[in-house]
């Protein structure tokens, strides 16, 4: 068989590396051979669990390189391969392991003494993605896990927030303050961390995670709607009379309209909402319908927010809302509107 015969096959140019090269080819275009086979990952991982190591050591370089194009046979290779030719390219597999999201994997089931080989790679990718952080809370090992969390300084406040749902007692404890503090960053995860946390963990970071949620007056509103009683009472302690104001205020509303008060509360502030009157709120409440219709929410809150200052909310609302009714019936298409407060 000619050379350029056998350098279309890579499953050919494994054949004739695997059987002793020195029989088939002259040696000047054994690197040809050994380039054509390392297009194949599997056939390049499959050498470096059977070949000799006088042939491997030959395509050593070659066959790392291929192995380490591909996450999964990186994670293979760490599982299979003998201890020397693993720790010859284990920089390169773990920098492979990690672009590929297996940190995780690696972490459970290579050999102990690969992963500490390994773990400043391993770990960095799971401080920043935090994919499986359940998993390492629950299922890891106690020696793995003790190596991954010598190396998490931060979390994503909603995997911060799953932390404390899911992790073991000892593990949570030894790295609450990581967990507190990143789901405290964030008021969402620390409405979800107030509902959804045990109690002895809430009882014990209940004031963090209160001053958190209160940051925010939807998720502060939404806590004395949806916490345990027993919750709920503990924050309406901590609640400012405005805040109170506010809430008296979003009661008084039907149900279906509720969300258009807390998106008003989120762009103009709760203070400025207790402001508005029922009737107020209703013709706001619709003007924003016809806003939304034509992406002008901006507009129609920058408007809101200067027609209750100058008290002219009904007036403002009500010519909205005429404008796009005339619209309807044919009066034009809505483009821009100035309309002042």
């Amino acid at each position: 068989m000619k050379l350029e015969e056998i350098l279309k096959s890579p499953i050919t140019c494994y054949e004739i590396a695997e059987s002793g090269w020195k029989s088939f080819i002259h040696r000047k275009d054994l690197d040809k051979i050994i380039a054509a086979m390392a297009e194949d990952q599997h056939l390049c991982d499959s050498a470096a669990l059977k070949w000799k190591d006088k042939r491997f050591k030959r395509a050593a370089q070659q066959i790392i390189a291929s192995v380490t194009q591909d996450p999964f046979y990186s994670l293979e290779a760490g599982t299979h391969w003998n201890d020397e030719r693993f720790y010859q390219a284990c920089d390169k597999i773990a920098e492979a392991v990690s672009k590929g999201r297996y940190s995780y994997h690696a972490f459970s089931t290579w050999k102990i003494d690969r992963v500490k080989a390994c773990e400043a790679k391993l770990a960095e990718w799971i401080y920043i993605n935090n994919d499986y952080i359940d998993s390492i809370g629950t299922n890891l090992p106690d020696d793995r896990f003790d190596i991954i969390a010598g190396h998490i300084k931060g979390l994503e406040p909603d995997h911060a927030r799953r932390a404390g749902i899911f992790w073991k007692d000892e593990r949570f404890e030894r790295l609450a303050e990581v967990i507190v503090q990143s789901v405290t960053s964030d008021s969402d995860s620390s409405y979800y961390a107030g509902r959804d946390w045990s109690d002895e963990r809430f009882k014990k970071y209940a004031d963090r995670l209160m001053q958190s949620v209160q940051k925010d007056a939807v998720y502060t509103y939404r806590a004395i709607t949806s916490w345990p009683d027993d919750r709920i009472l503990t924050l309406r302690k901590k609640l400012t009379p405005d805040f109170l104001k506010f809430e008296g205020f979003v009661r008084k509303i039907p149900h279906e309209q509720r969300d258009a008060a807390l998106a008003f509360a989120v762009n103009i502030g709760h203070e400025a909402v207790s402001r508005l009157s029922i009737t107020e709120f209703y013709n706001a409440a619709e003007a924003l319908a016809f806003a939304e219709q034509t992406r002008q929410q901006d507009r129609f809150y920058q408007g809101l927010k200067e027609s209750i200052e100058k008290g002219t909310v009904n007036k403002w609302a009500k010519t909205i809302i005429k404008y796009f009714r005339d619209a309807s019936k044919g009066a034009g298409n809505y483009r821009m509107i100035e309309v002042t407060a």
